[in-house]
């Protein structure tokens, strides 16, 4: 295992987690426990302790480690896989779903970075020229092995300049939406959406849309609408005005 000295831990985060606050106190203490555990794993979020989950001794090597009773790290370690706070990998290893997110990001920011930079620090400085100087390099030497004109085969090439490193975009930090803040904004678009749910249904997936972090929550409210509304047509369907139905029934009345 390695040595780390400190790991980011968001507080905000830690304590508007909604499925994280329906998890037991002693559950979230070991939650954090093992968050340590999984910060100095060899595979950064991961609980690499020697057995896996499917082995017998799992608890009971678990329990030694974070010096609890069985029965308790067993309650604890239940309720955290039913809130979807510990992942379990291909390999059977389990993971810390949002350790894991950071890290891939954080390696993926230090991949961009370093093809990216300041423009104005890293573009080559440019000498400004006598006029002697700039004739004599504008004449061609003549070649004594061709004819008048060609360049001599045995002057180097100027090297290429090389291309201005790209502009490192900012992003905008994704931040997760309360329950209220989802349902509100549903209502705002006429869309009666249990925020709760929402919110349950992408903290089990960590925030992801497929393969990639979520972007954007309220365009992920906007698609839960169009799937319901493909769902149930019936209910999609516009009602009429009551001044319409008003006077649809006096035209009947004249007719």
């Amino acid at each position: 295992m390695k040595r780390r000295p400190w790991y980011k831990h968001d507080a905000n985060d830690w304590l508007g987690d909604p499925e994280l606050r329906r998890c037991s106190l002693k559950a979230r203490g070991l939650l954090e426990d093992l968050m340590c555990i999984a910060h100095n794993s060899d595979r950064y979020g991961y609980l690499e302790i020697g057995v896996k989950p499917s082995d017998p001794e799992w608890i009971i090597e678990l329990s030694q480690i974070v010096r609890a009773h069985h029965k308790e790290v067993s309650t604890a370690w239940q309720d955290l896989l039913k809130r979807h706070r510990i992942g379990i990998g291909s390999d059977g290893v389990p993971f810390i779903k949002r350790m894991v997110q950071d890290n891939q990001y954080s390696l993926q920011q230090s991949e961009l970075g370093k093809t990216g930079g300041n423009p104005t620090l890293k573009a080559p400085l440019k000498v400004e020229e006598s006029e002697s100087e700039s004739k004599s390099k504008s004449k061609i030497p003549p070649n004594p092995q061709g004819g008048e004109g060609e360049s001599n085969p045995e002057e180097p090439e100027p090297e290429p300049k090389p291309p201005e490193p790209k502009k490192k975009v900012k992003r905008k930090r994704f931040v997760r939406p309360t329950p209220l803040e989802a349902s509100g904004y549903a209502r705002s678009i006429d869309f009666a959406m249990d925020g709760e749910e929402f919110c349950a249904f992408y903290e089990s997936k960590g925030w992801m849309v497929g393969s990639s972090p979520m972007k954007s929550w309220q365009g992920a409210v906007v698609t839960w609408k169009k799937t319901h509304a493909k769902k149930n047509p019936s209910e999609a369907t516009h009602k009429k005005h009551p001044n319409q139905q008003d006077l649809s029934k006096d035209m009947g009345m004249a007719l």
